[in-house]
């Protein structure tokens, strides 16, 4: 949806583009990346990304999009 501006569920042109998630107040929802190491110890990696939704308003259908995905590529490894 982000770039043809058309629902793949349903094929609806009713976008709602960049629609910022928020967890509530001024908090806005980050993308996290986590591991687990020995032991079923998570650590959170410094990896992260506001993230920015796109909402079909025929099916309702949201794709999430982190804002910069970037930040990731160096956390997977």
């Amino acid at each position: 949806m982000k770039n043809q501006q058309k629902c793949p569920k349903c094929a609806s042109t009713d976008i709602v583009a960049g629609v910022e998630l928020n967890a509530g107040g001024a908090n806005a929802v980050h993308l996290e990346v986590c591991r687990k190491q020995l032991g079923g110890l998570v650590q959170p990696i410094e990896a992260r990304s506001k993230a920015t939704a796109y909402i079909c308003c025929q099916c309702g259908f949201v794709e999430v999009y982190a804002d910069t995905p970037s930040q990731f590529r160096s956390a997977n490894r």
